[in-house]
């Protein structure tokens, strides 16, 4: 799976719209409904205590409306808070937030008069929706977008978990840098493909378990050709390995190389130990680990298919200065 910068994604967006002639309201629509299938498909028993999605004013935010309706469909008590004027919201968005008035949704507006039942309503939920900013976002959050946030955090500290719609808000997606203001979610549906923000520390940390949901965009286009950015995952180091160790009747331990792991002192050989055994599961037909004398000492009575060989300590049982000739 690749791995996404903000613009990458954006140019697989733009392109599945333009050239594809996907419409970016359907775009909307499917992120939206993968996002509540994933929330009644694992967190169904918090949907049923109640939904409340925190939306801003752009395209997250119409992601989030989709979400409430979708979930209000489902029979899951559902609000929305909003936390900028409708006039600010894009074509879609704003579509989306009439559908879902139509449908009989509650929109409740975020202001300085309706914080105290803002803060009545997070709490009170089951479930909170973070879908204030999304991949597009940049810098430090202000005004209603950054008490919302705040409030979204204070929600969760008092035990209330939190779903981001494609990254936590506050995070920015092509960097994972965290603003001061940022929602810290307990799971995250990274939409289409995996952002540098979810798997980078710092921004990985305020993701929680992340998702993966595919909303339609196809992402072999040229524009991300030389994308060299992949999850590295279990499945696909075991091809990686079938690739590259192809069995063959007549191999032996001699013809799969050989491993010298060069560490450790004299009581601290957790690391080369560790290592070197590595190297065996990996594929490696021989590993040898060198070590200060002392340390080769005790671990020799350890080890079985690993050897080992000593070379000179200094007095605090690590390696001992030495010239190329000795080595």
């Amino acid at each position: 799976m690749r791995i996404l910068t903000a613009r990458e994604m954006r140019s697989a967006d733009e392109s599945a719209i333009a050239e594809i002639g996907i419409g970016s309201r359907s775009l909307m629509e499917s992120a939206g409904r993968e996002c509540a299938a994933l929330i009644l498909r694992d967190l169904e028993d918090l949907a049923m205590k109640g939904v409340v999605v925190v939306a801003g004013a752009g395209n997250n935010g119409g992601d989030g409306f989709v979400i409430a309706r979708t979930l209000k469909a489902a029979g899951c008590p559902a609000a929305v808070v909003f936390g900028a004027p409708a006039e600010k919201l894009k074509v879609d968005s704003r579509a989306n937030l009439e559908s879902w008035k139509r449908f009989g949704g509650a929109v409740h507006e975020y202001t300085s008069q309706s914080a105290d039942l803002v803060v009545e309503l997070l709490s009170e939920a089951g479930l909170i929706v973070d879908a204030v900013f999304g991949t597009g976002f940049r810098g430090e959050p202000r005004g209603a977008a950054k008490e919302l946030i705040d409030l979204i955090n204070g929600a969760r500290r008092g035990g209330v978990p939190v779903i981001a719609v494609d990254i936590p808000s506050g995070v920015d997606a092509s960097t994972s840098q965290k603003a001061n203001s940022s929602v810290e979610a307990d799971y995250t549906v990274a939409l289409q493909s995996l952002k540098v923000g979810h798997v980078l520390f710092p921004g990985t940390q305020s993701c929680g378990k992340v998702y993966v949901a595919d909303i339609g965009i196809p992402l072999e286009i040229p524009a991300l050709d030389n994308v060299q950015r992949t999850l590295l995952t279990s499945s696909v180091v075991s091809k990686l390995l079938r690739y590259n160790f192809k069995p063959n009747p007549q191999s032996h331990k001699g013809t799969h190389g050989h491993v010298m792991v060069v560490g450790g002192s004299a009581g601290h050989f957790g690391a080369p130990k560790m290592s070197a055994r590595a190297a065996l599961s990996a594929g490696a037909g021989l590993a040898t680990m060198l070590l200060p004398e002392r340390a080769a000492q005790e671990i020799q009575s350890q080890l079985v298919e690993t050897m080992c060989l000593s070379a000179p300590e200094a007095s605090d049982g690590s390696f001992a200065p030495c010239d190329a000739e000795v080595i």
